[in-house]
């Protein structure tokens, strides 16, 4: 067929056409690729570009001007940021784009155009397959032969491995063929030690670095299938052009779709997200928050700073340049001082204070927190919180399938003690609205909630609601679930939070108690109300008030009448100390006569809290408790209703219970007659410390006043009188006192202590035997040395041994030798004699009648005979004569005079020194006077004893000053040292002025090793050597901690914790099945210590009710020298009622602020967790709540060491908890995240009121929906009135004050809303010291930028996030 001329034009016009298109086709190509090497500079093409401005650098350059250049990635230095970009400015994350429709050509479209991609991050390295795992590469050479000497074929049997952070090459794989490619991988649990590949013969789904997972994502983001093609496009190649993907192949990566430039970065960890929700779900990770308050980028030289000081505020430890600080010269690691011990690592922890907050002013300009932090930031800032959550929204219907607040009970738990629990939703909207995202909000219990979508993530706490949807049509139903799974007991909240892009969000809140008794009545001691004001300005004393005193059964003592009249009362401004006041050789008597004077006038003040007007209830029988006690002839019970609880925590309290004996009571307030009444202190009836007092009322009160049984509501004005007796004691010893050297021992003394050959020991290790041959000659064959001996000795050491086999000798050695005993309490008293000096008199009466040795032992008159041991009270204490009942009496000279040994406590002791016959005393003829214990009395009860002494009377005391400690309640006396005592005092002498009068015993033959290595390494400077041989049980290690999550709840005046008393009766019952009866002995070898008075009734009475009567249930300051096989603690307390440890306290009578110190036990009385602690002999099991532990209290970091020490050991339960997790999550409670964030916790009594059951009506108050299907709109609602009345208060700062508007906050760039600290400011700021205390004011300005940022970023995600029918129908979501 011939071509005619038109058709030959026609081709060449076609021709000509074609020609253009083609080189059109050419420029799109170059334009194309152009663009997109532009675009990928801008978004961040290789992350040494793509992650904007490093935080350190900025602040390197604020600080000295220049950014240094940054160092090479580690795992340990995965925070850094890159050095380019400004940090106002934050870096745009690209948004994934669809791709866009092609325009149909005349010929056949041209492929598309190779996008650039940006080189992966890590060094890759290709190795032989078949020499592997000797390392060998391709022949340079010969490329299809291996480098190895066989040069052998080099096949396709290869192996690659990357570079990680620590220098080390190790092998990946490449990203598994059935990982979706929305799945963002997540770390395998197994790790580097995973062998699912060898066992299995498969890949595993999970990689096993975090070099492996960056591998994963960018091979996900970039479509590149093999690694071999990561490794040409960092060589600088183009890597193959994948195959597409079918919705059947999900080993195959496509090539369409997403770009180069589709990524969403963590601009700080340095990690790519396929999806925005991925980026979001890492931004509430663990690993991302403990980076972003972290500051280990930098080197640091010294130690960290102690966490518990926020302010940056640290002092220079005053103790440790003298060397006396019981930290000094220890390692770092080992150094738990909260002071800096030198002047270079207090520069050091200031820095470091500085660098953190402003690290934290550029996380805020940064986008480094999620939308859940600026949600919860927002809420926080704001007093209209319901304009930023809310619990219903118009034309948003959520079901709850299940109860929102869930009891599982201890029983119900699985045989691996563990509990899982689901709530199931349903939510509907209108067509206005849609559901953009599900989250939960609050970090502290993060770990044990999770989300059922996406499916395939490993526990999500954030979800499109794309993802969710049920109806893909028009998006109006979605459906999900809430998980939860713990092997902790305890109790768990969290809120759910919906976003459907309008302000404000919906929340729904979940608890779930797990061995909880929720329905315990429990007062808020913030929220109780505060005693009526009341004008006491002074003490109702006998100088201002008529006091009818209580009838006394005997005559008063004539010594206490004399005491009272020559140390009344002090005044006021009685005591006057100079500003640079201290105790020296020529003050000791005034400085301790003022100090008690200071002391008392606190006890006072703080007694003041529980004045107030009250009511009387009056009554002939008391019948509570299953106790039942009639009222004497001629008296009358009465029961006083107290407005100011005595709770156990609070010094006013300490005092209240310890040191009040009688209260006054004032009937008619024109009148100035006070009568005074006894307060019950009986075994039974021991009401000080409950919300009422009971009281006996004497019959002059009675007739006077009218009353009569039975009468109630009798107004009255009530104080409660300081028991003075033991302040005139110490006044009297103080005065009495004439030896100085005793106090001040000379310096540079002679060595005492003589070194003794193993004959001498005699049953006692050398340096015991050493301090008893001193004793035994000194004034003999060895010199004299001025100054008491110290026999200082951690807990198990045998202090008390030591003296005691001491006494023993010198009674054998002559009658001549005189000794006085005295201790701290009767009970050590009676221990000596019971256990060593009554079994010596009884053998040395029988092999020796002729030379008997009498012992006197002294009680208090008032004491009951009948509570002394049978063998005491039979030979060795003295009794009235005349008497219808036995009752002590004082001894006289001639008692003392014939003895050779008397045993009292240092109060009674007073008895002695007061004793006056003819104007002769016995003051001097004791040649020894033991003190033991006597690092438990303050210095001013030691002297009592020691006014007996004179120049040759050899003093000894004993004691352990690392334990309990004497209590003193005034500021200025503790300013003072007077809570130190003279043991300690002394001790502290000898190691400035070498006076040689210590002897400290390192062998322990109390408990295992592990433990007293524990303590020894942290809490003493010598080393200890363990002299025991105990068994150790197969089935425990001797450290052991359980983690409870209860909730402590306040009844009464005291604290208990269920869960905790549930767990302690559970393991004690899981030991004594085990009890190795045969090694331990009898099971009564056990004791469960706590610090709190109904914490122990309630663990009582639970192991009684499982036939376990016979486990000694103690407080923690009445074991001190007893000793155990195990030992159970109960710490109690948890963060929910937890106050401050120092508050500003002010009494109910308007006198005042003082500051009261709050003691919580084991958490914040160092001396009261080591005696706990040392109580052990084989086993030590904490069960408590590790949050609270590590972060409130004194004693944080020795139990930071030990959770640690468990966690090393494998004994820290559940299994899976370590310390890191708790440091996490004290972080996430602190909400650290933020410098200016307030704490907030999910908990009913501050942000929602207590959830029901069932979903209540709110007329009838009873369910109004099924509970299978339960609206959570029905029973959402307002606090309730009382709650919400005060909460209005103080929300708006008090009246006239108007609620700031509540703004969703969001996502803005620096540029556009700039903090409101700018440079000059920052710079005038740290010039003036002010800028830190600035952070932690509430800068009400720099909130609502933050709210309108947040408001701003959900516009942004509303916008990005619209579900996408198409992607809807391809995650389809089950109901």
């Amino acid at each position: 067929m011939s071509i005619t001329t038109e058709e030959s034009d026609l081709r060449s016009i076609l021709s000509d056409i074609q020609t253009r298109l083609a080189s059109l086709e050419t420029k799109v190509e170059e334009n194309t690729k152009e663009l997109g090497r532009r675009k990928t500079e801008e978004a961040g093409a290789g992350f040494q570009r793509a992650n904007g401005p490093r935080i350190e650098d900025d602040m390197e350059v604020k600080e000295s001007g220049s950014a240094a250049q940054p160092p090479v990635q580690t795992e340990r230095e995965g925070a850094q940021m890159p050095t380019e970009g400004h940090a106002a400015e934050r870096p745009q994350i690209p948004r994934p784009q669809s791709p866009r429709p092609q325009s149909p050509s005349l010929s056949a479209p041209s492929p598309p155009a190779q996008k650039q991609i940006p080189p992966f991050m890590h060094d890759l390295r290709i190795l032989c397959g078949v020499c592997y795992p000797k390392i060998t590469e391709r022949s340079a050479e010969r490329p299809s032969q291996c480098g190895s000497s066989s040069q052998h074929p080099w096949g396709t049997k290869a192996v690659y491995e990357i570079l990680t952070g620590f220098k080390k090459w190790v092998r990946v794989f490449p990203r598994h063929a059935k990982l979706r490619l929305e799945i963002h991988p997540s770390l395998c649990r197994q790790g580097r030690n995973c062998d699912f590949r060898g066992k299995m013969n498969r890949p595993c789904m999970f990689p096993h670095y975090q070099e492996e997972e960056n591998l994963w994502v960018y091979q996900a983001i970039h479509r590149l299938p093999r690694i071999e093609d990561v490794m040409e496009v960092k060589e600088g190649g183009s890597a193959a052009q994948p195959p597409v993907q079918t919705e059947r192949d999900g080993a195959r990566m496509p090539t369409e779709g997403r770009g180069a430039a589709s990524q969403f970065l963590c601009h700080y960890c340095k990690m790519v997200f396929v999806e925005e929700w991925h980026l979001e779900q890492h931004l509430k990770s663990p690993r991302h928050i403990a980076r972003l308050n972290s500051d280990q980028e930098k080197q640091w030289q010294h130690r960290d700073p102690p966490s518990q000081i926020t302010n940056g505020i640290y002092q220079l430890c005053q103790y440790n340049e003298s060397g006396i600080c019981k930290y000094s010269g220890k390692q770092n690691d080992d150094n738990l001082c909260d002071n800096a011990h030198s002047r270079e690592e207090l520069t050091e922890w200031s820095k470091r204070h500085k660098y953190r907050m402003m690290k934290m002013e550029k996380v805020r300009e940064q986008p480094l927190s999620s939308f859940l932090d600026e949600l919860l930031q927002a809420y926080s800032s704001t007093n209209s919180k319901q304009e930023v959550m809310t619990k219903e929204l118009p034309g948003v219907d959520v079901v709850c399938a299940n109860l929102l607040e869930i009891t599982i009970p201890y029983e119900e738990r699985s045989e691996e003690g563990s509990c899982s629990k689901s709530w199931e939703f349903r939510v509907t909207v209108s067509e206005q609205k849609k559901l953009k995202r599900v989250g939960l909000l609050y970090n502290e219990h993060r770990q044990h909630f999770y989300l059922s979508h996406p499916s395939g993530e490993e526990r999500p706490q954030i979800c499109p609601g794309s993802r969710l949807v049920i109806d893909a049509e028009n998006c109006s139903s979605y459906s999900f679930q809430v998980l939860f799974t713990s092997d902790v007991l305890g109790r768990f909240h969290q809120w759910v939070v919906f976003d459907f892009g309008t302000t404000p969000v919906l929340y729904v809140p979940l608890t779930i108690s797990i061995d909880i008794d929720i329905d315990i009545e429990q007062v808020d001691p913030h929220l109780m109300p505060a005693a009526p004001s009341m004008d006491l300005k002074e003490t109702w004393t006998a100088n201002n008030s008529q006091i009818v005193e209580y009838p006394s059964e005997r005559l008063e003592d004539p010594l206490y009448q004399y005491l009272k009249e020559q140390y009344p009362p002090p005044l006021k401004d009685q005591v006057k100390l100079v500003e640079d006041h201290r105790m020296s050789q020529h003050n000791v008597k005034d400085h301790f006569h003022s100090m008690l004077f200071l002391e008392e006038l606190a006890c006072k003040e703080r007694l003041k809290r529980f004045s107030c007007r009250t009511k009387l209830e009056i009554f002939d029988a008391i019948s509570e408790e299953g106790t039942y006690q009639r009222a004497p002839d001629g008296y009358l019970f009465g029961k006083i209703l107290l407005i100011d609880l005595p709770l156990d925590d609070s010094e006013a309290s300490q005092i209240f219970v310890s040191r009040v004996s009688f209260a006054l009571l004032k009937f008619d307030e024109s009148l100035d007659v006070v009568y005074q009444a006894k307060i019950l202190t009986s075994k039974y009836l021991d009401f000080r410390a409950r919300d009422s007092i009971y009281i006996l009322l004497g019959s002059r009160c009675i007739q006077e006043q009218g009353l009569d049984p039975n009468k109630k509501n009798v107004k009255i004005l009530v104080q409660f009188q300081l028991e003075r007796t033991s302040f005139c004691e110490m006044h009297y010893g103080v005065d009495n006192v004439t030896e100085m050297n005793l106090i001040y021992p000379p310096a540079n003394n002679h060595p005492r202590f003589p070194k003794v050959t193993l004959a001498e020991c005699d049953e006692m290790n050398p340096r015991q035997a050493s301090a008893s041959q001193y004793i035994l000659h000194a004034h003999k064959r060895l010199p004299f040395v001025p100054g008491p001996t110290l026999i200082i000795g951690p807990f198990g050491t045998g202090k008390s041994e030591t003296i005691a086999k001491t006494m023993i000798y010198l009674l054998r050695q002559s009658p001549n030798n005189k000794i006085l005993v005295c201790t701290h309490s009767n009970s050590a008293a009676d221990w000596l004699v019971v256990y060593f000096l009554h079994p010596f008199l009884l053998e040395r009466q029988r092999t020796d009648p002729s030379r008997k040795r009498k012992l006197l032992r002294v009680y208090a008159t008032m004491k009951n005979p009948n509570q002394i041991n049978p063998d005491i009270r039979n030979n060795y204490a003295i009794f009235e004569e005349g008497t219808d009942r036995k009752v002590f009496r004082k001894p006289n000279s001639k008692d003392i005079l014939e003895s050779h040994i008397v045993v009292t406590t240092l109060a009674n002791s007073i008895h002695l020194v007061a004793l006056n016959e003819r104007g002769r005393t016995i003051k001097g003829f004791f040649e020894h006077i033991f003190i033991d214990n006597a690092a438990r009395a303050l210095e001013t009860e030691v002297l009592i004893p020691l006014s007996l002494a004179v120049r040759e009377t050899l003093v000894v005391m004993t004691g352990d000053h690392i334990q309990l400690r004497p209590k003193v309640y005034s500021e200025v006396a503790r300013k003072h040292q007077f809570h130190v005592s003279m043991l300690e005092r002394l001790f502290l002498w000898d190691k400035m002025w070498h006076s040689n009068n210590v002897q400290f015993l390192t062998y322990n033959y109390r408990m295992v090793d592990e433990i007293l290595r524990f303590i020894a390494k942290y809490h003493y400077q010598n080393k200890l050597v363990s002299k025991s041989n105990h068994f150790r049980h197969p089935n425990y290690h001797p450290m052991s901690f359980l983690t409870v999550k209860g909730e402590d709840h306040l009844i009464g005046t005291s604290y208990i914790n269920t869960a905790e008393a549930n767990a302690v009766v559970e393991k004690v019952r899981e030991l004594v099945e085990s009890w190795p009866r045969k090694e331990w002995g009898e099971q009564s070898s056990i004791a469960v210590l706590t610090s709190y008075r109904l914490q122990v009734d309630l663990i009582r009475s639970k192991l009684r009710a499982h036939g376990l009567g016979d486990i000694n249930v103690e407080s923690v300051q009445n074991v001190q020298g007893k000793e155990f096989k195990a030992v159970f603690i109960s710490t109690v307390r948890t963060r929910k009622t937890l106050n401050r440890t120092q508050i500003p306290a002010t009494s109910s009578t308007g006198q005042g602020p003082y500051n009261e110190q709050y003691y919580y036990g084991v958490l914040s009385d160092e001396g009261e967790l080591i005696t706990a602690f040392t109580r052990c002999q084989c086993l030590l099991y904490v069960i408590g709540d590790p949050i609270a532990l590590c972060s409130v209290g004194d004693c944080h970091a020795t139990w930071e060491k030990y959770i640690k020490e468990c966690e090393n050991n494998f004994s820290l339960y559940p299994t899976g908890i370590t310390l890191e997790l708790i440091q996490q999550e004290i972080q996430a409670a602190n909400q650290q995240l933020s410098a200016s964030a307030n704490t907030i916790q999910p908990t009913h009594s501050l942000m929602s009121p207590p959830l029901p059951r069932g979903p209540a009506s709110p007329v009838s108050g009873k369910s109004s929906f099924p509970e299978t299907m339960a609206p959570v709109s029905a029973w959402a609602g307002g606090l309730p009135q009382s709650i919400t009345k005060g909460a209005s208060n103080s929300d708006s700062g008090g009246s006239g004050t108007t609620s700031s508007p509540a703004v969703l906050p969001g996502r803005l760039a620096s540029k556009e809303f700039p903090s409101p600290h700018t440079s000059d400011q920052e710079a005038q700021e740290d010039e003036s010291g002010d800028y830190f205390d600035e952070l932690e004011i509430e800068d009400n300005i720099l909130r609502e930028l933050q709210i309108q940022k947040f408001s701003l970023h959900r516009q942004q995600f509303s916008s990005s996030s619209e579900p996408n029918p198409a992607e809807v129908k391809k995650h389809p979501t089950s109901t």
